[in-house]
């Protein structure tokens, strides 16, 4: 997760402010999910239906918890809502998107086929020059993601390898059939 080690890298820096700073960057990513989808929802429908977007999520325990104990990102969720929000305002608005997936893509490889499918939603209406500059951006994190575990550990798909074997191992392996359960 390229993104995870850049910001475990400049956290590591402030030491034992480290964990405080990692604790109001949650908070942050928390605050920015729930603008997020105030501004899509409101978009998408009305205010007051946003408002109760907001405080189904400000009031869900649940998520909360399952946020804190790292089984939710919440910078990823704030990034693919941000994404579809800058998107249902203006539709095909192009690069603004891709710099937010991109951002979403070196968090989670999840998003990798998110920015695939919107380059496929913009790309017959947009320029040459467009479609390859938005091509470069979708498979940009890839790249990154092979470059870095290559640096880290000299396996470039050690990423790869490393979650399937854990999945494996924790007995998480679900067939595609099952996969919507």
């Amino acid at each position: 997760h390229p993104l995870a080690v850049a910001f475990g890298s400049v956290i590591s820096l402030f030491r034992n402010a480290g964990m405080r700073l990692e604790g109001l960057c949650a908070v942050a990513s928390f605050l920015l999910l729930a603008w997020g989808i105030y501004r899509l929802t409101r978009t998408a429908f009305t205010p007051i239906v946003a408002a109760v977007a907001v405080a189904l999520l400000l009031t869900s325990f649940n998520f909360m918890f399952l946020a804190a104990r790292g089984f939710v990102d919440l910078t990823y969720c704030a990034a693919i809502v941000w994404a579809a929000a800058l998107e249902i305002e203006r539709p095909r608005r192009g690069t603004a998107v891709f710099v937010v997936l991109l951002a979403a893509e070196l968090i989670r490889p999840d998003a990798w086929l998110l920015a695939g499918l919107y380059w496929l939603w913009c790309a017959p209406h947009a320029s040459w020059s467009a479609r390859i500059r938005w091509a470069a951006i979708v498979v940009s994190a890839p790249l990154i993601w092979v470059a870095l575990d290559w640096i880290v550990s000299g396996r470039a798909l050690v990423s790869l390898h490393h979650t399937q074997d854990t999945a494996v191992a924790l007995g998480r392996t679900v067939p595609l059939a099952q996969l919507p359960k």
